[in-house]
């Protein structure tokens, strides 16, 4: 599942935040408004290290191709694009599309979801602004969170 984590969208490096309008007026997701095929466009990762403080990062998915899409479908399943960004020496980004992977998901109300990927299952906090999306998965390993944020295609 940590795999998941990182790669259905991920990253981590150093302070970059978000200050985008889309941001706002969000509110918790119903099973409703999360039906849908959602193009990922970015992940914002926040983590408090003791020893560096607070790090986080926001980063493009526009360099993958094709561009990682999460799908919600109305009978509770979930197809994801695994994917990773990486970085080199220089910051150049580059992403690699792993394949897909297949679960499903269960809405538990005021926003928070199961999702079941591969056999493991994750708790997460949906959020719906419009035509966008916004998962945010606690990351238990590092002690921070990691959302993915989206449009509807």
């Amino acid at each position: 599942m940590k795999k998941v984590l990182f790669l259905f969208m991920l990253a981590l490096s150093t302070a970059i935040t978000s200050c985008s309008s889309d941001d706002d007026n969000t509110g918790p997701a119903s099973g409703d408004s999360v039906v849908g095929s959602w193009e990922i466009y970015e992940v914002h990762s926040k983590f408090d290290f003791e020893d560096f403080g607070t790090v986080e990062e926001t980063i493009s998915t526009s360099t993958c191709n094709p561009t990682p899409i999460a799908t919600f479908g109305a009978d509770g399943s979930l197809n994801l694009t695994d994917f990773e960004v990486e970085f080199d020496f220089d910051d150049n980004e580059d992403c690699f599309i792993d394949g897909e992977l297949q679960g499903t998901w269960e809405d538990l109300g005021d926003g928070e979801f199961l999702l079941i990927i591969d056999g493991d299952s994750e708790n997460a906090q949906i959020r719906t602004s419009g035509n966008r999306i916004f998962v945010t998965l606690e990351d238990a390993f590092w002690g921070g969170t990691i959302e993915y944020r989206g449009n509807i295609i």
